[in-house]
């Protein structure tokens, strides 16, 4: 059994007139080379059954033979997505047995003497066929009609294994062929998808597994009754006797369900498109391919006869000229693959040994350009049309080919003489309308397959040791480049580093100020403040600056947190003091417009909207309330309400006050020095001066620690996974105690290998990811751990994330393997992150924005290989206290609130999305 595309050969399918029959009049008679040549005819009856299946029969006593022949309408292009592969897969079954004759086909048809038989898929139809003697048709009918119309009985999941296996092994077999991978990328890439075509009838792996026999049965019931059939019998019977013998064995099946049909779907092309494949071919292939009408359509016949033009023989227009006279292919071919929504144009050249395929295709290229240019001579027309009569004539002698014939035009066109017309639209071609639908067809959207020669590859003869892998080396040790020091006139500190790798120069200005609230309300706001900043100078709009910014290539933003602000700047060295300049007009003449603060501000609601949607936004919003207290200071937040009654003025208030120079460290890394940069600084900057007094951050108030456990829930209705999260305060980033609590993190829920993650996904698979980590900053921080879970098992997790937090304290402090496996995580992979200038860059933003020595990173290494064991057990003793946890939890509670108050795991409070207390 076979899977085959309805490749080509219109006139394999014609037979001559037999004694008695009767020819086409004179005047339907074409002439070819002077010659009146017959439209022969073949006989034959085509009939409809109640049932709704079609009869063709034709009536040939020259041999005792008939030839049985069943087309059902339904190939690949009628699966469904998730299921290709499956009309080939139904093709197989249905020669395993039915209900009335459980029995393999070929062992059935062997005893009756049957030969050709066989069955094939394409992506139209699907067809049974054998020739058997006269004597032996009522067996034969029989047995067709059973796997019609009893099939299912006999398919169980043995059976639907193995021919799955069957046809998985045909897949393999087919890739394992020099071309075996071109036909899907030549589908997928030719059709958009979705497309019946862009996939093959052989189909997926992954499909062909998915199959059970729910889709078996819904796919026999859906396409395999006689309404969708074509029953061909050809051979030594009348018509009455073969309509007799099929009503007695087909009729009493149900027709079957009314079936829609696709009309033609072309998909012309646009342009070229190009791929490459690597496969076992001795010497590279060029693959050309247009999209075309369909089967039936009188411009599939015409495109056959330019192809035949193009490659039909020695004496055509590539062969004669690539493969003759500029040796430079091996083998040109051009097929017309014909389909019935849409036919595809192939042509198809094999490089000579020691060409470049980019001189073939150069060719290929110029003679099908001259072939759309001037198209065929009459001279070669004429050559062409009877050759192909000639050919059709001498390879027609089987009672089989005609049954073909006659079933493919009924099955495409509507019509068993279909045969007819189609070899008349041949015959009445003039040298014009093959070149105009040649034109029309392979002037514009062509994909182009490029198949170079897979490589010979060779393993080592050293053979490596693998039973035991190699040692990974220690941790290096690293040093920043060290810093440079200057402070300009204005009073501006700055510090650079030199990297002259890149020609690059990475700066970033560090305010000391962030978005905790002074006495102008727009500090809660100071990134849109800031935001805004870039929308507008005294000389620029906003539209300018963005302009001006994709000229420079320049990047120019603020970013911030809690206690400070950054405004960065990354230039390329080149154009240094351009980016410059924009930078300092964006830092100096900030105008703050109205209409951009209102579309910000929309933006802004509609954002923090969204957010209260999500779990992550609502944990987001409670959070730092409940980590710090709902007065401190860390707990205020942006809210839309605030954003309302933020103006223009209280953002220039808020710049003007916090954005001056002696606030501010200018932090420089990349490809220049302090003596090449200071000039420019001074320069650009000199003229800006801070006025007024100094203002000075507010110290911060203790923070509110629970004194007991909490369980916060925040309903999220309908929701399918469960946000879990349990934190307290924990260690500043300047704390002696961060760097061992950060290790002792990466144990518990740091790395995928951490305890948290192997327990909730990789041995439970309740997550798809747990962690826990540590927000610290100077003067505050906060440890957390937590999932997303399923919601069915929210309960349990809680348990679990419990569990390990108490453990790691107590009875499983982190043992040797795991300080080695988190320190390789965390310190292997460091010397990576400091590659290019804005990675030093963020090294030395953190030490300053965290107060710590600015060679603290030149060490830290070496005090993260000393730690001790008991300095690591006293830390994770330490990290948490489970009688302060704070919970918080986020799902549907209709469904898990029962369960988590009886975890009994603290006092439990019910809060809204804006962290109000509803029970």
């Amino acid at each position: 059994m076979r899977s085959s595309s309805a490749l080509a050969l219109v006139f394999a399918c014609l037979a001559l007139t037999p004694a008695g029959a009767s020819a086409l009049a004179p005047s339907d008679t074409p002439t070819i080379q002077g010659a009146a040549l017959p439209i022969v005819d073949i006989p034959h009856e085509t009939m409809v059954l109640a049932n709704g299946l079609t009869l063709i029969v034709h009536e040939d006593h020259s041999t005792p033979v008939v030839s049985v022949g069943i087309w059902y309408h339904v190939g690949s292009a009628h699966e469904t997505p998730g299921r290709s592969g499956f009309a080939h897969l139904f093709e197989h079954l249905m020669f395993n047995g039915s209900a009335n004759a459980n029995t393999d086909w070929f062992a059935a048809m062997n005893e009756v003497g049957a030969t050709g038989m066989n069955g094939t898929t394409g992506n139209d139809r699907t067809n049974y066929f054998q020739t058997v003697p006269t004597g032996a048709l009522d067996r034969v009918l029989w047995l067709e009609s059973d796997r019609m119309g009893h099939l299912l009985p006999a398919v169980d999941q043995a059976r639907l294994d193995e021919q799955r296996r069957v046809v998985q092994n045909e897949k393999r077999q087919r890739a394992n062929t020099p071309l075996g991978e071109a036909p899907e990328m030549v589908a997928a890439a030719t059709y958009p998808a979705g497309h019946p075509y862009s996939w093959t009838p052989i189909g997926s792996m992954e499909d062909l597994n998915a199959a059970d026999l729910d889709d078996v049965a819904a796919f026999f019931n859906r396409w395999y009754g006689p309404s969708n059939a074509v029953l061909v019998l050809s051979g030594d019977i009348t018509p009455a006797e073969a309509r007799e013998k099929v009503e007695r064995y087909f009729g009493e099946i149900p027709g079957g369900p009314a079936l829609s049909r696709r009309v033609e779907q072309i998909a012309p092309m646009t342009g070229t498109s190009r791929g490459v494949l690597e496969a076992p071919v001795a010497n590279a292939i060029v693959m050309k391919v247009w999209n075309a009408p369909g089967w039936a359509s009188d411009d599939a016949q015409l495109l056959e006869l330019a192809g035949s033009a193009l490659a039909g023989g020695p004496n055509s227009r590539l062969q004669r000229r690539l493969v003759r006279e500029l040796q430079l292919a091996s083998e040109v071919e051009v097929n017309v693959n014909k389909l019935e929504l849409g036919s595809q144009v192939v042509v198809q050249a094999t490089v000579r040994p020691g060409v470049e395929l980019s001189a073939l295709e150069t060719a290929l290229d110029d003679e099908l350009a001259g072939f759309l240019q001037e198209g065929p001579s009459p001279e070669e027309l004429e050559r062409i049309k009877f050759d192909r009569y000639s050919g059709s004539v001498r390879g027609l002698v089987s009672t089989m080919s005609k049954a073909q014939l006659l079933a493919e035009g009924q099955l495409y066109a509507g019509s068993s003489d279909f045969y007819r017309r189609r070899l008349q639209t041949i015959y009445e071609a003039t040298p014009q309308d093959v070149v105009e639908t040649a034109r029309r067809w392979m002037s514009d959207g062509v994909y182009v397959l490029e198949v170079e020669p897979r490589p010979t590859l060779e393993t080592a003869a050293v053979a490596v040791d693998r039973t035991t892998p190699p040692q990974v080396g220690a941790p290096a040790a690293f040093a920043l480049p060290a810093l440079q020091h200057a402070t300009l006139s204005n009073g501006l500190r700055v510090a650079l580093a030199e990297r002259h790798d890149v020609p690059t120069v990475n700066l970033s200005m560090i305010f000391e100020v962030g978005s905790l609230p002074d006495r102008n309300p727009a500090s809660v706001g100071h990134s849109l403040a800031t935001s805004l900043a870039t929308t507008g100078t005294t000389t620029r709009t906003d539209l300018e600056i963005a302009a001006r910014r994709q000229e420079l290539g320049a990047s120019i933003n603020w970013t911030g947190n809690n206690e400070f602000t950054r405004y960065s700047l990354s230039a390329l060295k080149l154009n240094l003091e351009d980016a410059f300049d924009l930078y300092v007009d964006i830092l100096r003449n900030p105008t703050f417009p109205e209409a951009e603060w209102d579309r910000l501000r929309a933006i802004y609601a509609a954002s923090y909207a969204d957010n209260l949607r999500s779990p992550q936004g609502k944990v987001a919003v409670v959070m730092p309330g409940l980590n710090y207290g709902p007065d401190h200071p860390y707990a205020q937040q942006m809210t839309p309400e605030i954003a309302e009654r933020l103006t223009t003025d209280d953002f220039r208030r808020f710049y003007a006050t916090w954005v001056r120079p002696d606030l501010a460290t200018l932090y420089i890394v990349g490809d220049t020095t302090l003596e090449e940069i200071t000039p420019l600084l001074e320069a650009k900057l000199a003229d800006w001066r801070a006025e007024g007094p100094t203002p000075v951050k507010a110290d911060l108030p203790p923070v509110e620690r629970p004194d007991h456990a909490r369980v916060i829930l925040l309903d999220q209705p309908g929701a399918e996974s469960t946000l879990v999260l349990a934190g307290q305060a924990g260690p500043t980033r300047n704390d002696p105690a961060y760097e061992v609590s950060s290790l002792v993190n990466t144990v518990l829920g740091g790395s995928f290998t951490s305890r948290l993650n192997m327990n909730l996904r990789e041995d439970k698979g309740w997550s798809y990811g747990a962690v826990s980590e540590m927000e610290a900053g100077s003067r505050l921080g906060r440890v957390s751990a937590g999932a997303s879970v399923q919601t069915d098992r929210t309960a349990d997790a809680m348990s679990e994330i419990d569990r390990e937090i108490r453990e790691l304290g107590t009875t499983r402090t982190p043992s040797p393997q795991e300080i080695a496996s988190a320190r390789n995580d965390m310190l292997l992979g460091m010397p990576a992150s400091l590659q290019g200038g804005t990675g030093v860059l963020s090294f030395y933003r953190s030490v300053h924005e965290n107060g710590l020595p600015e060679t603290y990173w030149d060490g830290y290494v070496q005090r993260m290989l000393a730690l001790t064991p008991e300095q690591i057990t006293e830390a994770s003793r330490a990290l948490y206290d489970p009688s302060t946890l704070t919970w918080i939890v986020v799902g549907d509670l209709a469904k898990i609130e029962a369960e988590v108050r009886a975890l009994n795991l603290g006092e439990v409070e019910v809060l809204d999305a804006t962290g109000v207390r509803i029970r």
